[in-house]
């Protein structure tokens, strides 16, 4: 053991400048490992390319050492030349081997450690990473030991060599054989776009692939270096070289090089499961030329049952973390930090630096990062960024929370050809050109569209309205605001008047002094063409209640989007499906308006007329009657008669056909007859 300390002190002494470059290529490996967890990705230097040139160094290394330790021996024999009595083979042996495995493998197994503990992984985790890292670097180990061979005295090197360099072959067998029992199957797209189906053993029989190539490079290169030993022992050494030559064509010949050009996932699954809340995300998406819009997404919470954790081949520290219900058969493009395509059962994936032992708390940092991804998209256009295929809404439609309702969907002649399920407080945008569904996080606004036209029509498939809950259209072009509620079977359409500036339709609430509606609609029964015309509302508004209010009545339901200044105003919805009676009061219990359905389910657009022949009355706050109207199958034609809070008649006049017609009469506060007024189709006569 002294003979061999010695030995070694020797070597050392006379390569100490191995120290500095060591130190070098230690300090490029730990800037590589930790780039990826700065901020800026920008500002990261690639990954490929910092492992590269690391493993250029490392060959540099193989090349350098071995010529200087084998060339020094070689000239004594079997003594070495700073010594006077001969040193047994087996010393020798032991000395120039120990040499090697410090400088080949414990500095880089310190480097990685040190990235380890850098990034806050578990000793144990640390502990259970170190034999894999060992094996790797074993790999640079192996051409060492057959270039020693090259040499009279070292054929002992050739055996050790030969005895790794099968035991690593082996050792990548058994790997695959486990991998195969675990039913694992991955596929890649290669460069040149030929699918290729990699089972476990080509997953695992890589190691073997890039044995033999870095075997072959670097018999190759030092057999030039090395040259001026060939004289030597020249029938040896060529012999040692066509076998080894022949072996990595044999190797290359059985298995496909290209593999090696792309990488390879090994994935392993992790047994957690779980949720994590995921922060509002905002992201840019230039839908067309000149436009860009932001897509506002709501706080989410990922839930996760098997997570994989999918790692390239070589080592290097960038991983991707997919968070999946089944990976068998997955589809998958994988190339460093870029897209993958993603299996159906995938619900969402993320980047990070993570190491295969790493500690579950890391695991979940990435999944905080995940983007919820929806895996029927498998275009790679901005033109269309999420879809669900009417197919595949019962798979989606108690995960609203899971998957986001955002996309862009093209629109020919205003019209929606394709929709999506929404979730609650969902804003479309209805454009010219493009409509673009998205979540809204506390009332932002992420686009303003302005129409090239006044009118929009607005069709929807009636079979993929299953379980929408509201539909709410607004044009920042100073034109209009509308709502709605489309429900199952039903269809609607719209057209609305320039008759609101841009102020006052700033808020999706209404000012109290805009008119309370001027959208004039058509609602169209399930497969039928009849329809029910619906008069202009009234310009109607309670001043001394501060009220302003919207209602509308379709197949039976009711909408209200209304907005109570100083009164807190409560609603009570009780009606069956053919006829029903609705009741509005305040919180004081006090009766406001009525309204009695003879057949709800035909719509209503109450206070400024009901269905059928149907009384309705309208209250004061203080319960007094203020207007009562009679209408007549569903048309406006009554007499209408208001009254002041004190109970006198105020006004009595006429509708017919929606429009004053006849006498008004209006009287004072003291019951006292004015002069009146003669209205013909809406216009005073006199």
């Amino acid at each position: 053991m002294k003979m061999c300390a010695h030995i070694f002190r020797k070597d050392l002494s006379k390569l100490k400048w191995l120290i500095g470059v060591w130190t070098l290529l230690a300090l490029f490996y730990f800037l590589n490992n930790t780039s990826y967890f700065l901020d800026n990705y920008k500002m990261q230097i690639q990954l490929t390319d910092i492992n590269s040139f690391i493993a250029s160094l490392q060959y540099l290394m193989i090349i350098v050492i071995v010529p200087m330790l084998i060339h020094v021996d070689a000239l004594v024999g079997n003594s070495a030349f700073w010594l006077t009595r001969p040193i047994s083979r087996k010393e020798l042996l032991v000395s120039k081997i120990s040499f090697i495995l410090v400088f080949l493998i414990l500095i880089p197994l310190l480097s990685e450690v040190a990235v380890f503990i850098n990034n806050g992984v578990a000793v144990k985790f640390i502990l259970l990473a170190i034999p894999q890292i060992v094996y790797e670097k074993l790999y640079f180990i192996v051409p060492v030991f057959i270039l020693a061979t090259l040499t009279r005295k070292f054929s002992k090197f050739a055996l050790v060599g030969i005895i790794i360099m099968v035991s690593l072959f082996l050792f990548g067998l058994v790997e695959s054989f486990f991998s195969y029992l675990w039913d694992i199957h991955i596929t890649e797209y290669l460069s040149n776009k030929t699918l290729i189906k990699t089972d476990p053993y080509n997953v695992s029989l890589e190691w073997s692939i890039s044995f033999a190539k870095m075997v072959f490079n670097g018999v190759i290169g030092i057999w030039i270096i090395l040259n001026q030993f060939l004289a030597r022992n020249s029938k040896k050494t060529v012999k040692l070289i066509v076998l080894g030559v022949i072996f990595v064509v044999l190797i290359n010949k059985f298995w496909c090089w290209d593999i090696l050009n792309i990488g390879s996932l090994k994935p392993k699954l992790l047994n957690i499961s779980g949720s994590i809340e995921i922060e509002p995300q905002i992201e840019s998406v230039s839908v067309s030329e000149g436009q860009d819009y932001n897509f506002y997404k709501k706080k989410q919470e990922l839930k996760y049952k098997n997570v994989y954790l999918i790692q390239d081949i070589k080592g290097l520290p960038q991983a991707q973390v997919a968070v999946l219900d089944k990976f068998k058969n997955a589809s998958m493009k994988y190339a460093v930090g870029k897209d993958l395509t993603w299996h159906e059962d995938i619900v969402g994936y993320g980047f990070g630096s993570i190491y295969e032992h790493d500690s579950i708390d890391a695991i979940k940092a990435i999944l905080k990062d995940t983007k919820i991804v929806n895996p029927y998209n498998k275009s790679n256009s901005s033109d269309i960024l999420f879809k669900i295929r009417e197919e595949d809404y019962e798979k989606f439609k108690d995960k609203k929370g899971e998957y986001s309702a955002e996309g862009k969907f093209n629109v020919s002649e205003y019209r929606i050809t394709s929709i999506i399920p929404l979730v609650e407080d969902t804003k479309v945008w209805v454009g010219p050109e493009q409509v673009v569904i998205y979540d809204i996080v506390e009332n932002s606004l992420g686009v303003k569209i302005v129409l090239g036209e006044k009118k929009v029509n607005l069709k929807l498939n009636a079979d993929l309205q299953k379980d929408i809950n509201q539909f709410q259209f607004y044009s920042y072009n100073g034109s209009s605001q509308a709502f709605y509620v489309l429900r199952n079977k039903v269809t609607g359409e719209a057209y609305f008047p320039d008759n609101i500036d841009d102020s006052q339709i700033s808020s999706p609430q209404y000012n109290q002094n805009i008119l309370r509606s001027r959208v004039k609609q058509f609602f169209y029964k399930h497969k039928s063409d009849q329809f029910f015309a619906l008069p202009e509302i009234n310009k109607e508004w309670l001043k001394d209640a501060e009220l302003v209010r919207i209602d509308e009545y379709k197949v039976g339901y009711f909408i209200k989007k209304v907005r109570y200044e100083q009164i807190a105003f409560n609603e009570k919805k009780d009606y069956t499906e053919k006829d029903g009676f609705r009741i509005y009061s305040y919180d004081t219990g006090e009766k406001h308006w009525e309204c009695p359905d003879a057949e709800a389910n035909m719509g209503t657009t109450c206070v400024d007329y009901c269905n059928k022949q149907t009384f309705c009355k309208e209250y004061y706050k203080s319960g007094s009657l203020k207007l009562e109207g009679f209408y007549n199958e569903g048309t406006d034609n009554s007499t209408v008669k208001e009254y002041y809070e004190n109970g006198i008649l105020m006004y009595e006049y006429t509708y017919v056909d929606g429009e004053l017609d006849g006498v008004v009469k209006k009287y004072d506060r003291n019951g006292k007859l004015l002069p009146e007024r003669i209205y013909k189709k809406g216009k005073l006569v006199e």
